[in-house]
């Protein structure tokens, strides 16, 4: 899968600014075009920079996953165990993946994957049925790639970006299966 060595573990609270940064500069690369800069803003203030990494790793519901090749951060998935969406059929019990991020340095070579067959692997050890995300339905590519790596349209999401409303599908993955 990946030429690259990568070693997996969970972040810590001594994490949150490398993971702040890691979050803000791959979510302002994929998604400053989609949305108003005070949007932007407000959604890296909200979910993504420092501040809300050490939220995210404060709660006890939440499990940040972070890949790296030698001393640099690849990948990073956060999972949510706060339970099923509100809509949409998802086999239950089930872990979100709340965040789930390769680095652009990383792209193109085989991070997303070996990274998703990790968090599928804590998911079954973790006596899960499925797996659910949020995707934006304009994210063709990482589309392509939940559908690769097995996951289904289940139904759509409203995502509040800053305070624009986006339209994101719900994409489900039963654990049962192989991949």
């Amino acid at each position: 899968m990946s030429a690259l060595p990568l070693s997996f573990r969970m972040a810590t609270p001594d994490d949150a600014a490398a993971l702040g940064d890691f979050m803000t500069r791959n979510f302002v690369a994929a998604y400053s075009h989609t949305a108003s800069p005070e949007n932007i803003a407000a959604a890296v203030a909200g979910n993504y920079g420092e501040s809300a990494q050490r939220r995210q790793l404060a709660a006890s519901h939440h499990l940040a996953l972070v890949a790296e090749s030698g001393r640099e951060l690849a990948a990073h998935a956060l999972l949510s165990l706060a339970g099923p969406p509100s809509t949409g059929t998802v086999p239950v019990p089930t872990i979100e993946v709340a965040r789930f991020y390769v680095d652009a340095r990383f792209h193109g070579q085989g991070v997303a994957q070996v990274t998703m067959a990790e968090v599928k692997r804590i998911a079954r050890e973790r006596g899960a049925a499925s797996l659910w995300l949020s995707v934006a339905q304009s994210a063709t590519q990482a589309i392509r790639f939940y559908e690769k790596e097995g996951f289904r349209i289940s139904g759509e999401l409203i995502y509040m970006l800053g305070e624009e409303a986006k339209d994101d599908w719900l994409m489900v993955f039963e654990l049962g299966e192989s991949r």
